[in-house]
């Protein structure tokens, strides 16, 4: 290459290409490359220059392993280049190549990621299995090209730069820095502002800034909100806030207003970063970002404080929020942080708020059901505009949908357009999907099965389960395309080698259109042909294909929120599972960064198979053994979930007791309790918990003396601050353990407070019904008596018996709590 002291260089920070491929097989390969930055830089002034390993070797410094400096070195590129031939690399684990191309999805725009690949006719031949798939999942990534020698690679290599120095790089001398992970998600993109686009008045993947832009949002509803107090707040508060969260039920324009904010910030020309994690790369980012944090790799103070983030569908993982939550306030000092999800019965939703209470941060509700007024009139407004008529639907027509508004919007396009009943809704759902392509119902119904449980699906497993046997002959010619127009036009998501669909409340539409309709009854025919149980068996067969997301499943399947769900029952009964949960417990992983989720979430598949077969339960805890749990246990640093997960594994994992009296087990979490200071909820759970194990009374009495009880005046306090019926009932429950007199003093004051709230919380709604359930459960574990009244005074009282079951049997199956 030119001199290192080209006067073109100095002053200047140069782009930087990694080279990474097999060095043995690839070197004539490699040393191409270097060639044509070479020539690119002698001979059209065009400046890289280049990192690879055989080069640089020779300076790693000592204690470094190549990893870690090939690690460093791809952060500081702004180009990776990739080759790849016939080999794969390590025969176990995955290969430095893979791990450096995963790690390039992170650090780089994809335009900036290149692929070349090798494909002349011997090396295709000899191709290894692992190299094929890893090219598999490349394909859906990144885009690449294929060369014969090093020849025709160098001229494809010297094409990409040469564009990429005029397009990206070219005359930013001292100002150039390679694009940050956070300029992924600026507003305007994500809002696709640049594009030229056809503005719509529903848009499947969510309204974009042309939608807004040309007023065909229903943004009036948003101008008026209300909290989770009930106070009234103006649009322009919820704007200028420093926190807020947004709760609400599926379907009801979290994710809707939340763009809205994103528009109106940006075009206030403000800072703004939208996420979204349903998206699995989107998450990973956030991952990373956190990973980095947490080891000084990131420069907190390069950062512009005044940055607003925007955060949806928390609820998906509430843990990984709060971390996010809490490394933001930590590094800045002015961050404006809005976050959105469903408000779903979860213990770790309930720390997120409490976490932004902390903070005297917003809390908004909202009501699909209320907003649905004005987006019928928006609609009507807009469609006479754009159709020159008067369209005849009256509001009563369509208000029993309004409760989702997808299912609303679904059925105000149909009325529109003449089809005045439900199957007419469903009729024009699949005549719009048809319009993609002939089978696209096929491709829909399939994915709509699994995201109605909010589950994106492995790409090639779920191919390889749709292109068997007779489905095969019908859609393998058309799958490739058929699935990329669908995900061209936003019907489908892609990232990160996995699938889904915009929203849950659409895979329900399509499954609603399915018994309606002939949608998708190709899929209903090849999987339903024992029983007619299509959606268990597609479910099963997927999930025994052993996909890399198989813990997803496990996890969301053995949450409280799919408990009366009959498919997820079934799936739950089916004994030929076993094994699979057995290894997704083992080994719960959020992503492809084989970040573990917390303890807690590993006993969740094993409490509910107990709801149904306690033995079972018990033979698949005792096929984790006994150091994994105890480890688990050590390492949690939640004192909550250490109390959830011994209350779900009682009556299920026998050796329990020995971790709870384990010496080095006891010292380490009450060294963590004692930490944590003033009694709290956290504690609260574990206290009880330990209490129901049935432990020996000298060892419950080694946890109880960390505890820092403090008087009734505080004890009050933190009780009227607990905003959840369960939340009261474990703190009033766990003061009972550690001062039964206190415990008693506060029970007089409560009594009353309970008895008003069940006779008028309206337990028909699933969430209500779930916290009044677990509510009555922590009460009967110091007075069942009462435990008693309160099931015989539930609203409607035609309930009783089934919240009699949910308290004595359902919630924590290995604890009789009940007489």
């Amino acid at each position: 290459m030119a001199s290192e002291v080209d006067i073109r260089k100095i002053g200047e920070r140069v782009p930087r290409v990694f080279i990474s491929s097999r060095l043995e097989e690839l070197k004539e390969e490699r040393i191409a490359v270097e060639e044509a930055v070479k020539e690119l830089w002698n001979n059209e002034d065009i400046l890289y220059k280049t990192w690879r390993w055989e080069t640089a070797s020779k300076d790693t410094p000592s204690g470094y392993s190549p990893d870690e400096v090939q690690s460093k070195e791809l952060r500081k590129s702004d180009v990776y280049l990739l080759i790849l031939g016939a080999e794969y690399g390590h025969q176990e684990g995955i290969s430095p190549t893979h791990k450096e191309y995963e790690e390039a999805l992170f650090e780089f725009d994809k335009d900036c990621i290149l692929v070349y690949v090798k494909n002349d006719e011997d090396t295709v031949r000899k191709r290894e299995e692992r190299l094929k798939k890893l090219l598999e999942k490349i394909k859906h990534e990144v885009t690449y090209k294929d060369f014969k020698d090093a020849e025709e690679l160098k001229a494809h290599v010297k094409d990409r730069l040469r564009a990429l120095w005029h397009e990206k790089f070219k005359g930013k001398g001292k100002e150039f820095e390679k694009s940050g992970i956070l300029a992924k998600f600026g507003g305007e993109k994500v809002l696709r502002k640049e594009r030229s686009l056809k503005s719509e008045i529903f848009r499947q993947q969510g309204p974009l800034w042309i939608d807004f832009q040309e007023k065909k949002v229903a943004t009036d509803v948003f101008k008026t909100l209300s909290t989770e107090q009930g106070e009234e707040v103006a649009f322009e508060e919820l704007l200028n806030a420093q926190y807020a969260l947004l709760l609400a039920p599926p379907a009801s324009g979290k994710s809707v207003l939340l763009r809205y904010i994103c528009y109106e910030l940006c075009k206030q020309e403000k800072k703004v970063l939208f996420i979204e994690l349903k998206s699995k790369y989107q998450k990973s980012v956030v991952e990373k970002i956190i990973e980095d944090s947490k080891t000084g790799k990131i420069e907190w103070s390069a950062l512009e404080n005044d940055i607003y983030f925007l955060i949806d569908d928390v609820h998906l993982d509430p843990n990984l929020s709060i971390e996010f939550f809490e490394m933001l306030n930590y590094h800045m000092d002015n961050p404006h942080i809005v976050m959105a999800g469903r408000d779903i019965s979860s213990h770790d939703l309930d720390s997120l708020k409490r976490e932004v209470r902390k903070m005297d941060g917003l809390e908004v509700k909202l009501d699909a059901n209320v907003l649905s007024q004005s987006i019928y009139q928006h609609f009507i407004e807009i469609w006479n505009k754009e159709n020159s008529g008067d369209l005849k639907v009256q509001y009563d027509d369509v208000s029993h949908y309004a409760s989702d508004l997808w299912f609303f919007a679904r059925a105000l396009q149909a009325y529109a357009k003449g089809k005045r009943d439900e199957k007419g809704i469903f009729e024009n759902l699949r005549e719009d999907t048809l319009y993609y392509h002939e089978k696209a119902p096929c491709v829909l119904l399939a994915l709509a099965n699994f995201y109605a449980f909010e589950l994106p699906v492995d790409e090639l497993k779920f191919k390889e389960i749709l292109l068997k046997n007779g489905l095969k002959s019908f859609l393998e010619v058309d799958y490739d395309e058929l699935l990329n127009i669908l995900i061209k036009n936003g019907v489908v998501l892609r990232e990160m080698g996995y699938l889904w669909l915009p929203h849950s409340s659409l895979a329900n539409l399509y499954i609603k259109s399915s018994d309606l309709t002939s949608f998708g009854s190709q899929i209903i025919d090849h999987f339903g042909r024992f029983g007619n149980k299509w959606r268990e068996n597609l479910i099963r067969q997927y999930l025994l294909s052993e996909p890399i997301n198989s813990g997803d499943f496990a996890i969301a399947f053995g949450s409280a929120e799919y408990y009366e769900d009959e498919l997820a029952q079934a799936i739950m009964k089916s004994p030929e599972m076993d094994s699979l949960w057995v290894n997704a417990i083992r080994d719960i992983k959020i992503d492809d960064r084989k970040r573990r989720k917390n303890l807690g979430w590993a006993s969740l598949p094993i409490r509910q198979i107990a709801r149904y077969d306690m033995e079972r339960a018990r033979r698949i805890a005792e096929r984790i053994s006994y150091d994994e749990w105890y480890q688990r246990f050590i390492e949690e640093n939640d004192l909550g979930e250490i109390g959830l997960t011994i209350l779900r594994l009682t009556g299920t994992y026998p050796r329990l007791k020995e971790i709870i009296g384990d010496e080095k087990f006891i010292k380490v979490t009450t060294a963590k309790i004692k930490n944590i200071g003033d009694f709290n909820l956290p504690i609260a759970i574990l206290i009880i918990a330990l209490k129901l194990s049935h432990c020996e009374r000298d060892i419950l009495d080694r946890y109880v003396s960390a505890v820092n009880l403090p008087d009734m005046t505080k004890l009050k306090d933190l009780f009227s601050r607990m905003e959840t019926l369960t939340d009261k009932a474990m703190i009033l429950a766990a003061v009972h353990v550690l001062n039964n007199e206190l415990g008693d003093r506060m029970y007089k004051e409560a009594k009353k407070y309970f008895e008003d709230s069940v006779q008028q919380l309206n337990c028909e709604d699933k969430t209500i019904f779930n916290d009044v359930g677990k509510a009555i459960f922590y009460i009967a574990t110091f007075n069942q008596d009462f435990a008693e009244e309160l099931i015989a005074q539930v609203n409607p009282r035609d309930i009783e018996n089934n919240m009699r079951r949910y308290v004595g049997r359902i919630y924590i199956p290995g604890i009789s709590i009940l007489r």
